[in-house]
């Protein structure tokens, strides 16, 4: 598999079988998440799903051959894995350490009957796509460290699958970017009211002698985006939808590369 930002597979898997899903890497800036539905309708039906390099997955299945030869699990050798759970529906995040193979396993050798239907959504994230480079190079070149600090939080909580916080962060992100880029190329202080919502409008008044109506009005839906997936309150308290959240994630990424393109290299 190669690095694309994002795959779906759905298998259905046997009874006392598992499939794995082959991952080879080359590029180690960034991480994976993983996705995973088990579709059939009744409750308590999950599969095992774990992350593990090429060496630790050939003794994971070899021992899976021989305990169905008949051989004891205490006298097997053992194997690591990076992560691991029982899903019914999740998501778990791997950063591969170092190039190589890596596997994930949808793992149903537990289950003596019942086959599962699953669908694991693939999702890479990169840390260094054009982008995000662009901002964390400007962001400490004119030492806007707050700013920067809250898409690392933003991404962070990505990672940890904290979705909404991640969210959260990036609204914030964007706004803080968004002001200092305004002051810089004004020159005069752009005050927001710390305890009240970001007045987004003012903002795109600041912004309106330095880049089109339309792309201003680009940056205010990207912001809105993502300040809609960070109120868990709107969807019963759960947690946006993943393919959602890192489409946000780019969107605001995308956004701030634009602001600071627009700063001098000077400056």
């Amino acid at each position: 598999m190669t690095h694309k930002l994002s795959e779906t597979y759905s298998r259905s898997i046997p009874a006392r079988q598992y499939w794995d899903l082959q991952l080879s890497v080359s590029d180690v800036d960034g991480f994976y998440i993983f996705e995973v539905n088990v579709e059939q309708k009744r409750k308590a039906l999950d599969v095992g799903v774990q992350v593990m390099d090429e060496d630790n997955f050939k003794v994971w299945d070899f021992s899976l051959g021989a305990i169905r030869a008949g051989a004891h699990a205490t006298g097997l050798p053992s194997f690591d894995t990076f992560t691991s759970a029982k899903l019914s529906w999740g998501t778990l995040s791997f950063r591969p350490p170092s190039p190589g193979r890596y596997h994930i396993v949808l793992d149903n050798t537990h289950s003596t009957l019942t086959p599962k239907d699953v669908t694991l959504n693939v999702y890479w994230v990169s840390s260094e796509e054009s982008a995000q480079r662009a901002v964390r190079e400007a962001t400490r070149r004119l030492g806007w460290t707050e700013a920067w600090r809250l898409f690392e939080q933003s991404e962070a909580d990505l990672e940890n699958r904290k979705l909404s916080n991640s969210c959260d962060n990036m609204r914030k992100a964007l706004v803080v970017l968004w002001v200092k880029v305004c002051e810089t190329l004004s020159k005069k202080p752009a005050i927001l009211d710390p305890g009240k919502s970001p007045d987004v409008g003012a903002l795109k008044e600041k912004l309106g002698p330095y880049a089109p109506d339309y792309v201003i009005g680009q940056l205010s839906h990207t912001w809105s985006i993502a300040s809609e997936l960070a109120h868990i309150e709107k969807r019963g308290g759960k947690e946006p939808p993943l393919n959602e959240v890192i489409y946000a994630f780019r969107l605001v990424y995308s956004s701030a590369a634009f602001l600071v393109s627009l700063v001098p290299s000077s400056s």
